[in-house]
């Protein structure tokens, strides 16, 4: 009975020193796209509570990125998952106002 407990404690171990690591790089992978979720489909919505919540959730990365000086490699990283001007897209969201040209 031993031997079965020492080896499920062993397994115990090694699933949690595998999945650690693996939970940690998809937190800072799922960065990107809640930025993309919150820009894409919050964006254009008076709701608040999704924009504070994924603010809230990724605010231990921010400072993290701060402390060891990463952060222009995060911001590069949202960036990829910023939308760009798609044609598919140009109608969903309200035109920006053009300024008169003073020329």
């Amino acid at each position: 009975m031993s031997d079965n407990r020492a080896t499920r404690s062993d397994l115990t171990w090694t699933f949690w020193l595998a999945a650690t690591p693996v939970v940690l790089v998809l937190y800072v992978l799922g960065v990107g796209p809640a930025a993309w979720l919150i820009y894409y489909v919050f964006q254009p919505s008076e709701w608040l509570w999704p924009k504070q919540a994924v603010t809230t959730l990724y605010a231990p990365l921010q400072l993290t990125s701060e402390a060891l000086g990463l952060q222009a490699e995060l911001r590069a990283y949202i960036y990829l998952w910023k939308p760009s001007p798609m044609p598919c897209c140009m109608g969903a969201y309200p035109s920006v106002p053009k300024h008169d040209d003073p020329r």
